[in-house]
């Protein structure tokens, strides 16, 4: 599986494309994402419940943290991949049900479950690193791997099949033959997903401040769509031939 390279300006051209996929068909891509959210947060409810104990004390806190990670790593590649399905049918025109997000969970989920454990391992062994060295900076480098290997491999491995190691493995080598494209990408999703919605809820709060939670869930719900969206721009531009060819 071959990997463009592409030029830096392609990065915002995923954004853009991010919103043009997500005005084709807002409702589909809304109702598998909030889908995907439920799902979520019962993961959260279900760890809290485990965990039990003060809620509020720091301990707690910690425990439900790490069996939230654990669950999140486990279910977040077959619920990417059928997020991704999900953008793919709407871009080739194609209908789309409110629960396709699930139809990542059909297909070569047992290579799916190993990348998942893959990335968990990988992920306990930095939070035990924190923990030793007490240092974040120590966690945001040693994340930076789990971040590039996490881009591409699930679709590789749920569509392809392609094994967890050689799936992560191509998927950092892409981000790094175009780091340029994913530098934009990033510093421009910052500005159109975080910095401009965030100065937009701080006025509308100013004047409206009974209403600012509502205010902020209502532009977080609104821009998600998008940003997943420009996430499977990205994956097709890098790899055509992932969309090309027939699914495993």
């Amino acid at each position: 599986m071959q990997a463009l390279k592409l030029p830096p300006a392609r990065g915002w051209i995923w954004v853009k494309e991010g919103f043009a996929l997500y005005r084709r068909n807002p409702f589909a891509l809304a109702a598998n994402l909030m889908l995907m959210m439920l799902l979520i947060m019962l993961m959260l409810a279900g760890a809290t419940a485990l965990v039990g104990g003060d809620e509020k004390s720091p301990e707690t806190m910690e425990k439900v943290a790490l069996l939230a990670q654990c669950a999140l790593s486990l279910l977040a590649p077959p619920l990417l991949v059928g997020l991704y399905e999900v953008c793919h049918r709407i871009h080739e025109g194609q209908m789309v049900m409110p629960a396709a997000v699930l139809g990542g969970f059909s297909r070569n989920i047992g290579r799916l479950m190993q990348l998942s454990g893959l990335m968990l391992a990988y992920s306990l062994a930095v939070f035990a690193l924190e923990q030793l060295t007490q240092s974040p900076v120590v966690s945001v480098v040693l994340s930076m791997p789990l971040l590039m290997a996490n881009w591409f491999s699930p679709l590789l491995t749920g569509r392809l099949g392609t094994p967890p190691l050689k799936s992560a493995f191509f998927s950092m080598i892409a981000v790094y033959r175009n780091l340029g494209a994913v530098a934009v990408f990033c510093l421009s999703s910052l500005v159109v997903f975080v910095l401009l919605p965030s100065l937009a809820a701080g006025l509308l709060t100013a004047i409206a401040p009974a209403f600012g939670a509502a205010i902020i869930s209502v532009l977080a719900l609104a821009l998600l769509p998008a940003l997943f969206s420009a996430f499977y721009a990205s994956t097709r531009d890098i790899f055509p031939a992932l969309w090309d060819a027939p699914a495993d």
